[in-house]
């Protein structure tokens, strides 16, 4: 039953089964038999749409629905028909003659359906006969729908009117005005109605059509190409407007000279016309009966444009309006716009980064190396001596301490320098250390013994460094030292300036491992130092810091023994500091009689007890005898000096310890001496050693270098030889940068 509904369908009622479907592929008609497309299109250009043939006609195969195939299975069910698995199954050759039919029939649609194309575009065409299409235009005129004739009238007047217009042209920052005539402007007007009259009537693409059926947006231009001009007229035209144009790129540069003067140039870009573009740009605005044209430029901009600029360039002006004060405590420092501009520099842009302004850093760690110099001092202990009464008394009232905070002060300057900040006036961040103040019953203190001393001579010294051992005895005496206070050699003396009161002497410099003689501020100082040092060492008190010599110096041995000796340098941060580790106050005395420089503390004396070992001495090196004579200009020409004596070099450590009940303090004092030789100086006015004396240098010792590169000593005022007189001893060294 099954077979027989397969059989039936695409059976039509009055045509067997097997007439549609067992049509072979292999006996289609022949090529030739076939109609092709171009004989359709042939036949549309040459007969009347009416009289057209039909393609011929293909039955379709009725349709079958569902429900009518198992209505007809039921009705031509029979109890003999086969099982499912039993039907016929479909023929091939019936389904290839089907496909082919198929295809037939669409090649017949396509045809037929270009052929109505064909015949509706040749209709529309044959409607508008000889009109020019909608939207066309011609210099300015629209021509759509226009003839010939029409079309070369409204050209020709409006080429008539436009020949006594000027064309204004504009490159977007200047004006130009051209004369038509000037130009020697010529129009092909038959040329341009041939144009107008060629738009829509070719091709078979979408703008045809849009023509065609007026469907287009906007306007179709023609005539471009019919204008002429004169070259040469033209050329000379562009020419003096491209003078007009022409201008080179320039970078912008910003810079700041040493007198404070700001110089600016700004950045430009370079114009250059194109020729050719705007000819062409020319003619189609002649084409159009446009009463304006755009000029072509090649614009070429600078890398660094002024916008890269615009931060630096105020910040500069903000920097060099005025001076710039700097106020630190109670002090105040200018620097004027001058002064500034000379450190300033200006980093150009880079990889479209702004210009920057640096300022020598350097230069801005001096000055608040200079200002800290000024301003910064450590507290100084109050002065307290007897009264006639024998009561203590306060004389002097002590000083805060003061420190500038160099890393900030630093920053605060950078920013004003560089614009950052626009103020003119600086105050820089002062810390201050306030100094304990005195009780007002002084006697309760407990200053009541005598509890250790030491002195030096310096009878015979110079009269310059009688004077500074002198005036720093008159510093020091009377310095009040309360319980847990720490006293500060430095401090309390101050500046070992000329403006301080001191005066110049000679010393050894030892900077870089080379020792030499050289003239030095404060010559005498160290001898004040060393002998505040050892009553403070006999008596136990705690020491913070101490430094050495670099040689020996014998009138300082201290009960006999070598190695206790104090160097000081206000410069270069050599100090001496100790600490009151008792409960009760320390009195300094120091006394300068003109032979003896004596300290003594008084106080109560501490309830411990101080042990000393004595020195051990190693690494000894014997001082070389012979005389060595240097030049200089500080003696009158052939005056002598001794300012070096012979000594041995070694090293001692002597180790001390202070006991008081179960608790041992011990604490270890290194010094290590280099030999010291004899050195005479003696005046020159050329700065060249004398022949005598120069042939007493043969068969010079040379010394070893120190193992302590790092102590850089100078030896502080010897005595001056007067025409060959004997000499006192070596003086005491004092510190140089």
């Amino acid at each position: 039953m099954l077979g027989k509904f397969r059989a039936r369908i695409g059976r039509t009622d009055d045509q067997p089964a097997a007439s549609a479907m067992t049509v072979p592929l292999n006996e289609a008609p022949e090529a030739s038999e076939r109609t092709s497309p171009s004989q359709f299109l042939d036949l549309a250009e040459d007969v009347p749409i009416s009289e057209v043939p039909a393609p011929p006609a293909v039955e379709t195969p009725p349709q079958v629905t569902p429900f009518d195939a198992v209505d007809e299975q039921f009705e031509d069910a029979t109890v003999d028909d086969p099982p499912l698995a039993a039907a016929v199954p479909p023929d091939p050759d019936a389904r290839r003659a089907q496909l082919a039919l198929y295809a037939r029939i669409s090649q017949y649609t396509a045809v037929a359906l270009v052929a109505a194309l064909f015949l509706l575009v040749l209709g529309v065409q044959v409607a508008e006969g000889d009109q020019i299409r909608s939207g066309v235009t011609a210099f300015g005129v629209d021509l759509s729908g226009m003839t010939r004739d029409e079309a070369t009238e409204a050209i020709s007047a409006a080429v008539a009117t436009q020949s006594r217009q000027t064309l204004k042209l504009t490159d977007g920052e200047g004006e130009w005005l051209l004369s038509r005539d000037a130009l020697g402007v010529r129009v092909d007007i038959a040329g341009v109605v041939d144009d107008a009259f060629a738009q829509g009537r070719s091709g078979w693409g979408p703008s045809r059509l849009a023509l065609l059926w007026h469907l287009r947006d906007g306007e179709t231009r023609v005539g471009q190409q019919r204008v002429a001009v004169d070259p040469a007229a033209l050329n000379a035209e562009l020419a003096t407007i491209a003078a007009d144009i022409e201008q080179p790129k320039i970078e912008a540069v910003l810079s700041v000279t040493a007198d404070a003067q700001i110089h600016y140039i700004p950045s430009q870009v370079g114009r250059t016309l194109n020729i050719a573009a705007s000819e062409t740009a020319v003619l189609a605005a002649l084409a159009s009966g446009a009463s304006s044209g755009t000029l072509v430029v090649d614009e070429t901009h600078p890398l660094r444009p002024d916008s890269l600029y615009t931060a630096a360039k105020s910040q500069l002006e903000n920097i060099l309006d005025a001076p710039v004060e700097i106020v630190a405590a109670d002090q105040v420092w200018t620097l004027t716009p001058a002064q500034i501009s000379y450190w300033l520099v200006v980093v150009q842009p880079q990889n479209g980064q702004p210009a920057e302004l640096r300022i020598n850093e350097q230069w801005i760690w001096d000055i608040v190396d200079e200002i800290a110099w000024a301003v910064d001092r450590d507290p100084k202990s109050a002065r307290v001596w007897w009264a006639a009464s024998g009561a203590l008394v306060q004389t002097r009232p002590g000083e805060d301490g003061r420190t500038v905070d160099q890393a900030a002060s630093e920053a605060l300057i950078m920013d004003v320098f560089l614009g950052r900040n626009p103020a003119n006036r600086i105050e820089l961040p002062v810390s201050i250390e306030n100094m304990t103040n005195l009780p007002a019953d002084l006697n309760s203190l407990g200053v009541n013994s005598l509890i250790a001393e030491a002195s030096t001579p310096y009878g015979g010294s110079l009269p310059a460094r009688m004077h500074n051992i002198e005036l720093a005895a008159s510093l020091l005496n009377g310095t009040f030292i309360m319980p847990g206070q720490t006293f500060s050699f430095n401090a309390e003396i101050g500046s070992t300036s000329t403006a301080a009161g001191f005066q110049v002497a000679y010393g050894i410099d030892s900077t870089g491992g080379a020792v030499t003689t050289v003239p030095s501020v404060g010559g005498g100082i160290c001898q004040v130092a060393t002998t505040v040092f050892q009553p403070v060492f006999w008596a136990g008190y705690e020491i913070n810091e101490r430094n050495t010599h670099s040689y020996w110096i014998s009138r300082y041995e201290t009960r006999g023994m070598p190695g206790l000796d104090a160097t000081v340098d206000e410069a270069s941060g050599l100090d001496f500091q100790w600490t009151n580790n008792t409960s009760t106050a320390v009195l300094l005395e120091a006394v300068a009689n003109g032979e003896d420089f004596i300290v003594r503390l008084y106080g109560t004396v501490p309830n411990w007890e101080v042990q000393v070992d004595a020195p051990v001495i190693t690494n000894q090196k014997p001082a070389d005898n012979r005389t060595h004579y240097e030049p200089t200009f500080d003696l009158p020409e052939g005056a002598t000096r001794q300012v070096e004596h012979a000594a041995d070099g070694f090293d001692v450590s002597i180790i001390r310890r202070v006991i008081s009940g179960d608790q041992v303090s011990q604490m270890e004092f290194i010094a290590h001496y280099l030999p010291a030789r004899n050195v005479v100086l003696v005046g020159t006015t050329d700065g060249t050693l004398p022949p005598e004396y120069a042939a007493l240098n043969n068969d010079e010792y040379v010394e070893e270098p120190s193992e302590y590169v790092e102590e850089t000593d100078v030896v502080g005022e010897p005595e001056v030889l007067d025409e060959g007189e004997p000499t006192t001893t070596v003086e005491e060294e004092v510190p140089s940068e």
